[in-house]
Order: C-alpha cells, then sequence, then structure tokens
C-alpha cells in the first residue's frame, strides 16, 4: 500500500507542492486551500491559474496526465480541475467518507465542540457531492451523535427548532461545559474518598521505633525474634496472624490492628500454646474449662425406675442434669442483599439463604428475567436431586438408618421430584448501603419454586471468605442497640463468615 500525498508550501506567495502517494479527501482540500491563497496573493488571473500550480504535481504518472490533456484542462476554471483531479482519489472515498459521518458519535470525555467541528470538516469535503447534509440535515445528526448525559440534558432544556446550526450549536457547548464540570467533581470527590480510604487502612508509622542519631550507641533494645519455619506453620494450621502473632486471630497481617508483640515478654510459639488457644476458642462464652470441676452429689430417687429404665418412652425424658438441652432448630441466615443487571436501572433487593450444606449457587429463573442476565449453557446438565420434591414426600432412610433431608426442600411445590439446571449466569450482589460487594459467584439457574430468590452455597463462601474475614472486624464496635443498615450487614456479615470458619475447622478435624 504505497503512502498518502503530502502537500508542502514554503510561503503564501509560492505554488503549494504535492508529493507521490494516494490523495485523500483531505489532501485534496489542502492543496486546494493553499492554491487559493496563492492566486490571491499573487494576484494572478483564472485562465492562467491552473497553469500555475499543475507544474507543483511532483508524482510522474500525475504529470503525465496534466501534459497529456493540458490542452483541454487550461480551458476550464479552477474548481472545475478540481473536480477532475478527483479522479486520482482512493476509490469509493464518498461512501467512506458519507458512513463515517453518519456513523460519528461523540466520546463522554470529548467536549461538544471539537467534535462539532470534527463533523462540520468531513461534511465539508463532501461538497459538491449527493452526500453533503444541509444544516438542518446536519443539526439533526449531531442531536443523534450525543453522549447520553448531555442527550438528557440538550432535551431537558427544550433548545427550540428554528435556531440555526451555529446559534444551535453555541447553546450545546454551554450545556456540554456543565456536564464536564460536573464530571470533574465527581472525579474530583472520588479521589478524595479514595485517598482517605487508603490513610485510614495504613499502618501506623514505624519511624519511631527506628534508631536516631540522638540516642547513644551503647544503649542495646530488645528486638523482636523473627518467626521460624516451625512458628509459621502453627500459625498456618491454627488461623493464626504473622504480625501480632495470635492463634485464632480472625485476622490478617494486613488487617492487623494489634501491632507486634513486644520483645520483652515475648515467648517463642509452641504446640502446647495452640492447643490451649484451641480450647479457649471452643469453650461456650461466658463458660469456664471443664478441666478440675467436681460434678455435684444429689440425693437419689426413693423410685429406682426414675433412674433405670424400663424401656418405655418416658426413657427419653430422662436428662443429663449438668448438659443443657441443645436447641431443635438454628433460624436460617438470610441476608437482604442487592442484585443488579443490565435491565434495571437499579440494583434490585432479593433476599438470599446462607447454606453452607449447599454444593451451588442457586438462583431463580424469574429473578434472572427481571435482571437480564445473560444465560449460559451449561456443558452437560445438572441434577438439582430433591431439592424440589412436591406433595410432602416421607424422608427416604437408607441401610445406615440415616435420613435424607434437602434444606431447600418445598413441600406442596408441584415441581418434579428430580430438577434439572441446564443454564448458569454471573451473579454479584452488594450490601444495601453499596458499601459491600461480592466477588462475582457463578449461579445455577433453578426454577420459580426455590425456597428463596437466591441461595448462596459453598462456591459463594469459598471466593468471599476473605471480604467477610476484613468485614467481622467492625462487628465489635457496633453496639446492640444500633438499628442502622450498615451496622446490621455487617453483624450479617460477621455471624456468615463465623459460622464458615467453625464448620471450615470441623471438617479439618
Amino acid at each position: 500500500m504505497s503512502p498518502s500525498a503530502k502537500v508542502e508550501q514554503a510561503a503564501m506567495t509560492k505554488a503549494p507542492m504535492l508529493s507521490p502517494g494516494n490523495i485523500s479527501p483531505e489532501v485534496l482540500r489542502q492543496w486546494e486551500r493553499g492554491c487559493c491563497t496563492y492566486f490571491y496573493h499573487k494576484d494572478i488571473e483564472a485562465s492562467a491559474q491552473i497553469q500555475a500550480v499543475a507544474w507543483g504535481f511532483q508524482d510522474t504518472c500525475l504529470q503525465s496526465w496534466f501534459s497529456v490533456n493540458q490542452a483541454s484542462f487550461t480551458a476550464l476554471s479552477f474548481d472545475d480541475f478540481v473536480n477532475e483531479l478527483k479522479v486520482w482519489m482512493e476509490p469509493n472515498w464518498e461512501i467512506c467518507l458519507s458512513n463515517e459521518l453518519l456513523n460519528a458519535r461523540q466520546s463522554p470525555k470529548k467536549d461538544f465542540y471539537s467534535w462539532f467541528i470534527e463533523i462540520a470538516s468531513l461534511n465539508l469535503l463532501l461538497d459538491d457531492t449527493d452526500s453533503h447534509l444541509d444544516d438542518g440535515t446536519l443539526r439533526h445528526k449531531l442531536a443523534s451523535g450525543l453522549c447520553e448525559e448531555l442527550m438528557i440534558d440538550v432535551c431537558t432544556e427544550g433548545l427550540s427548532t428554528t435556531l440555526s446550526l451555529c446559534d444551535w450549536s453555541l447553546m450545546v457547548k454551554h450545556l456540554d461545559e456543565r456536564r464536564l464540570l460536573r464530571l470533574h467533581r465527581i472525579r474530583k470527590e472520588a479521589e478524595h474518598i479514595t485517598s482517605s480510604r487508603s490513610n485510614a487502612a495504613r499502618p501506623a508509622s514505624v519511624s519511631s521505633a527506628r534508631p536516631t542519631s540522638t540516642l547513644s550507641s551503647a544503649t542495646t533494645c530488645p528486638v523482636l525474634p523473627r518467626l521460624t519455619d516451625g512458628e509459621k506453620m502453627l500459625l498456618r494450621a491454627h488461623e493464626g496472624c504473622y504480625k501480632c502473632r495470635c492463634f485464632y486471630a480472625r485476622h490478617v497481617s494486613n488487617d492487623c490492628t494489634v501491632g507486634f508483640p513486644k520483645p520483652e515478654t515475648y515467648k517463642a510459639l509452641t504446640d502446647a500454646m495452640a492447643i490451649a488457644a484451641c480450647d479457649r476458642r471452643k469453650a461456650p462464652a461466658g463458660h469456664a474449662p471443664t478441666s478440675g470441676c467436681i460434678a455435684a452429689v444429689l440425693p437419689m430417687s426413693e423410685d429406682p425406675s426414675a433412674m433405670i429404665g424400663n424401656g418405655t418412652d418416658s426413657e427419653d425424658e430422662i436428662q443429663c442434669i449438668n448438659a443443657p438441652l441443645p436447641a431443635l432448630y438454628a433460624e436460617s441466615l438470610l441476608w437482604n442483599c442487592l442484585a443488579d443487571g443490565p435491565a434495571v436501572d437499579e440494583p434490585a433487593s432479593a433476599a438470599a439463604l446462607i447454606d453452607d450444606g449447599s454444593q451451588f449457587v442457586l438462583i431463580r429463573d424469574s429473578l434472572i428475567s427481571h435482571l437480564g442476565l445473560r444465560r449460559r449453557p451449561l456443558p452437560h446438565p445438572i441434577s438439582l436431586g430433591s431439592a424440589f420434591s412436591g406433595g410432602g414426600e416421607e424422608l427416604s432412610v437408607d441401610s445406615d438408618d440415616h435420613a435424607h433431608f434437602d434444606p431447600l426442600c418445598m413441600p406442596g411445590s408441584d415441581v418434579p421430584a428430580l430438577s434439572v439446571s441446564t443454564h448458569w449466569v454471573k451473579l454479584s450482589c452488594s450490601s444495601p448501603d453499596m458499601f459491600f460487594c461480592l466477588c462475582t459467584v457463578c449461579a445455577l439457574i433453578a426454577p420459580d419454586s426455590l425456597a428463596y430468590p437466591i441461595i448462596l452455597g459453598l462456591p459463594f463462601l469459598a471466593s468471599n471468605l476473605s471480604r467477610l474475614g476484613r468485614r467481622q472486624q467492625r462487628t465489635t464496635q457496633v453496639t446492640s442497640d444500633d438499628g442502622s443498615e450498615r451496622a446490621e450487614s455487617d453483624k450479617q456479615c460477621s455471624d456468615l463468615y463465623w459460622r464458615y470458619s467453625t464448620a471450615q475447622t470441623k471438617w479439618t478435624i
């Protein structure tokens, strides 16, 4: 592909030179303007204009073309000669230039008036062609190509349709300047909020711990020893922090607010310390350790049958005196979250069930249609088992006399006993205050008979545990009577984090 031609003009009193190469509409327009400037300053007559500038063609083919047709060309006007010169331009240049003009759109980051000048220049290149737009048509084209925010401002302003193209463009320019000013203020506020959060999360300066020149060289300060490989292994096995060196610290070193231990009182970590920390963690709140306790001696009932069972159902009523009766059930962990999608203007509120016993993340088909999420086919159908069994069927019992119970079972539903999912979507949820956003997870599409609109299973917990761990630290600063929306969100995140951490410890053991 040959390079584009270039126009060179040493001075306004010199004829412009056209270098070899492809002649584009822009290059031809530049050469035409250079010729008109040369004619004006040298006061060249119309009959001699073509002969004066034709010798500035540096392309040999173009020179030969002019020499062969010199007699007919010199009899034409300069404007007609320019039209004859268009045969050397690229094929279909008019169609390409017209498509570029009609498909032009304003970028949100670009000001309107610069974009307007570019569109007007393209339309000027189409002068004397059928693709040239008049002022009315050009105005409609500009109005349809505005960025979304500026288009809303123009429609709200209600500009008169009788305005000329020049007056209309100046009015739109003022509206665009206000839009750019709002965008600049929003960007500054976002940078300020980001900077404030970064400064709040930055650890305290440790410059005071560095030795200064004012201290005596003879003064020796105790130094905290480095963690050994054995200590690091213990901290990893017992969810410890490398900074404060505490077992089951409920945070990582980057989020540690406790700080390094004092070198004077620090002791090397051992297995006994880890086991003791584990026992303290498992002990119920408000109960002292059971080691060293003496059971109370109570008087025996005179009726021996009260202590020794006779094989009847009354034996179920005999309970250990020291052990409290466990709860028959625990309330489900529900989270009122926000789910976003391309079909809604603002995130939709939905109730999500946190289920650490579910292998999948499930979402109702109707909620997907409401959000407008993209449905993606699975490589092969995935059976959801008896999660939607209806009619109140009895629980099946295997050979080990263990009942199979699904927490998602909905008695009375009309869904078949075996439900299959064939598609999945990308799902991202956030707290109602938009301060806590979860990682995107893959959710299987389930029928509308699902117990809750969204069920967040193990994939959700595995991908968001670190965020929940950082969020749960704020719960200690929330009082029990704080009813704010963010406080409730923090409590739910903390509850979810500890439930999943407890379950993970049981699986490890």
